[in-house]
């Protein structure tokens, strides 16, 4: 198959993953503890590769609300670390591999 066709099918089928369910009314849960570890904050996709490169064990990443297009793929080597939104808004961080060279995270 072409790879024009397969990127078309691919963009085509990832349109149709549904948002998870988010209504007003939904009871909201509650505020995350401050990170108990390091915490590194992020504001550009550079430095989210750099901060997972020197994140320590028991870690937090904090990501400044954003899209995060991710040139290829993201590996966190240490172990028990955490990616949170810096905002506390989990639809105001995207993390997103459809661009990298492997069209994953």
């Amino acid at each position: 198959m072409h790879l024009a066709v397969v990127s078309m099918l691919y963009v085509f089928a990832a349109s149709l993953v549904a948002a998870p369910p988010d209504q007003p009314w939904f009871p909201k849960a509650p505020a995350l503890p401050p990170p108990s570890g390091p915490v590194l904050e992020v504001a550009t996709v550079e430095e989210l590769f750099q901060a997972v490169e020197n994140v320590p064990p028991g870690g937090t990443i904090l990501l400044a609300d954003g899209r995060y297009m991710l040139p290829s793929v993201l590996t966190v080597a240490a172990d028990d670390v955490t990616l949170r939104s810096r905002s506390g808004n989990r639809h105001a961080v995207v993390v997103d591999g459809e661009n990298s060279r492997h069209g994953e995270l």
